[in-house]
């Protein structure tokens, strides 16, 4: 009897990763994150940000598109 009950349990399993597979997933091409911030964006210009809410936006927008490389001098 706990054999039958053990083997449809794992029946039921199988059959429920095979319908899961066979679904069909519409996925949108277009992705969009929204993000709050606390103040109005002053600029996007890496160079003339001098305010926190600017600074945050650009580290955001350009992260991963360049890398930082610190280099230590040993004398």
């Amino acid at each position: 009897m706990k054999k039958r009950i053990w083997i449809s349990s794992i029946g039921i399993v199988a059959l429920g990763l095979v319908l899961t597979g066979c679904g069909s997933q519409q996925s949108s091409q277009q992705k969009t994150l929204n993000v709050t911030a606390t103040q109005s964006i002053a600029t996007a210009d890496p160079n003339k940000a001098d305010d926190i809410a600017s600074q945050a936006a650009i580290a955001q927008f350009m992260e991963g598109l360049y890398t930082t490389r610190v280099r230590l001098k040993t004398t």
